[in-house]
């Protein structure tokens, strides 16, 4: 009788350890899944949050066109003169 009792104690214990040995199968393969995809979407992200915030020097982008070509079609004036100046510098570590 001990002998059966402890022979249904052992198979419950390894289909316990079999289904947590599963669990850890397949958190680890989310996991896995997970990081490949969020590598796979990074380019993509980073250039559209670049190009919503103007971060690493992309230009931010417009909604309204209206604004480039009432610039385009403004009368230059003549009668003022512009003033362009050139700064030289450099870093004394340099």
């Amino acid at each position: 009788e001990r002998v059966a009792i402890y022979k249904r104690n052992m198979k419950k214990i390894r289909e316990e350890a079999a289904q947590k040995n599963a669990n850890v199968g397949k958190i680890g393969i989310m996991i896995v899944i997970g990081v490949v995809g969020i590598s796979y979407a990074a380019v993509p992200l980073y250039q559209m949050f670049c190009s919503a915030t103007g971060y690493g020097g992309t230009a931010l982008k417009r909604a309204d066109e209206t604004s480039v070509t009432e610039l385009a079609n403004k009368s230059i004036r003549a009668d003022r003169p512009l003033k362009v100046k050139f700064l030289g510098q450099a870093s004394a570590s340099i």
